[in-house]
């Protein structure tokens, strides 16, 4: 990101700078996890290249309710449900930080729109079956990089499983002998222990023999390809991959569904659905502890439930 200047009475500070401070701040005041702040300095860090203007920002005098609003507008528009939950409830703790340090003359944190939504409102949308394939056949695995990016995404696509089981999955979890792969807890739910699939077994070794660095110190499988290897620490490490690979393939994914690897998590438990698996093993597979979270997924096979109601019996 280009770094910016902050306006009247923030001469020579810049965006680093600030957000720097503000990750201080949340972590001394907040106590919040790593994967938290990344995700706070994350949406900050969009928000204010959004603001930004030929390399300069002035927030004192630019921002305002107007400008808030239409940010949340637009970011909405192009992204999925979790991502503008994400945006929206971060946004709101930056913009209050801004207040009470003097960056901003208001506390613009009210101005941001809520997207208030009931319990198992939301129907998942998932990229289609087709899709993927397309997705995965575009990749030229000629390439290390190639490699790993194929790898990764059959993984995504065939177990369902979330983004960081993917970026944390380590070499002691594939357990070859036994035709396993292992996939640690995430969001306080269960491991998952799934058969490991020809076609992503394969493409592990393709992968581990020809493109992931020999001698490195990580346990994680999948680590960086430009500079020196480590692993794929941050959620947006992933979240660009899936995204600038749809974009080489041409695939445009409608307005409001997810770029990242959710997508692919919904797409697999749409699969699982629609081939009548027992929803407790839906809810095993996916790692949920507790079913109510497995529960938005019933609403994906609608003519199943449509076949369900039965006609009211004729009163007499």
């Amino acid at each position: 990101m280009n770094i910016a200047e902050f306006g009247t009475g923030d001469h020579g500070v810049t965006v680093e700078g600030v957000l720097d401070e503000y990750i201080a701040h949340l972590r001394s005041h907040r106590d919040l996890a790593d994967s938290s702040l990344e995700r706070h300095r994350h949406y900050a860090s969009v928000f204010l290249s959004h603001m930004a203007a030929e390399g300069r920002l002035y927030l004192r005098d630019t921002l305002n309710v107007e400008g808030v609003q239409s940010y949340a507008t637009d970011y909405g528009k192009g992204h999925g449900h979790g991502a503008v939950h994400n945006m929206l409830s971060t946004l709101r703790v930056f913009l209050h930080y801004l207040y009470i340090e003097g960056h901003s003359p208001h506390d613009l944190s009210a101005a941001v729109p809520s997207r208030q939504r009931r319990q198992l409102s939301h129907v998942p949308r998932s990229i289609s079956d087709e899709d993927i394939e397309q997705l995965l056949q575009s990749i030229d695995r000629s390439q290390e990089i190639g490699k790993r990016d194929y790898a990764m995404l059959q993984v995504l696509s065939t177990y369902g499983v979330r983004g960081v089981q993917v970026r944390e999955l380590k070499l002691d979890d594939i357990q070859w002998a036994e035709n396993q792969i292992v996939f640690r807890p995430a969001k306080g739910g269960k491991r998952i222990i799934q058969h490991l699939t020809a076609t992503v077994g394969n493409s592990l070794l393709e992968y581990l023999r020809h493109g992931r660095p020999r001698q490195t110190p990580y346990r994680e499988i999948f680590l960086t390809c430009l500079g020196t290897p480590r692993p794929l620490r941050k959620p947006s490490n992933l979240s660009a991959v899936v995204h600038n690979r749809l974009k080489a393939a041409g695939i445009d994914l409608p307005a409001g569904m997810s770029r990242g690897s959710h997508s692919f998590r919904h797409a697999f438990a749409n699969r699982m659905v629609r081939g009548a698996q027992p929803f407790k093993y839906i809810a095993d597979m996916l790692g949920h502890k507790i079913l109510n979270s497995t529960m938005i997924y019933t609403k994906i096979d609608l003519p199943s439930l449509r076949q369900a109601t039965q006609e009211w019996p004729e009163v007499i």
